[in-house]
C-alpha cells in the first residue's frame, strides 16, 4: 500500500488579504508528480504559476481563463498555462495539487481526466 502525504506550499501574507485557503502537494510514496514538474519548469513560467495560486489561495471568487474551479462530471480543477495542466481538489479550506499533464493544444483526452479522478479519490 502507498503513503500519501501532503506539504504545504507557503503563501506570503500580506496586510489586504489573508489567504483564505491553505495550498498543498499530494506525494505518493515521497514523491509528488506536481512538485517535481514544478520545479523543472522555467522561472517565468514558475513566476506565472506562482502568482496565479497566491491569487486563488487568497480570493475564492477568483476567476481566471486558466482556471477550472471544477471540471464538468469530475471532483476537481485544474490551473492551465500554456501546455502544461495541474489539477487540485478543494477539501475544507485546503486546495491540495496532486496531479499534472501537458499537452501541446487546448483539450486533453478524457481518459486522463478520468486516471486523475481516480489518482483524486486515493486522498
Amino acid at each position: 500500500m502507498s503513503k500519501i502525504s501532503f506539504r504545504k506550499i507557503p503563501i506570503p501574507d500580506n496586510r489586504e488579504s489573508l489567504p483564505y485557503f491553505t495550498v498543498y502537494y499530494a506525494y505518493q510514496d515521497n514523491r509528488s508528480v506536481v512538485a517535481d514538474k514544478f520545479k523543472s519548469l522555467s522561472q517565468d513560467t514558475k513566476d506565472d504559476l506562482i502568482e496565479l495560486i497566491i491569487r486563488m489561495a487568497r480570493n475564492v471568487n477568483y476567476h481566471s481563463p486558466k482556471i477550472n474551479w471544477q471540471l464538468k462530471g469530475y471532483t476537481y480543477g485544474e490551473v492551465r498555462h500554456q501546455y502544461h495542466r495541474f489539477f487540485f481538489f478543494i477539501i475544507q479550506r485546503c486546495l491540495v495539487f496532486f496531479g499534472y499533464a501537458s499537452k501541446k493544444t487546448n483539450i486533453l483526452n478524457n481518459k486522463i481526466y478520468k486516471l486523475n479522478q481516480k489518482f483524486k479519490d486515493k486522498y
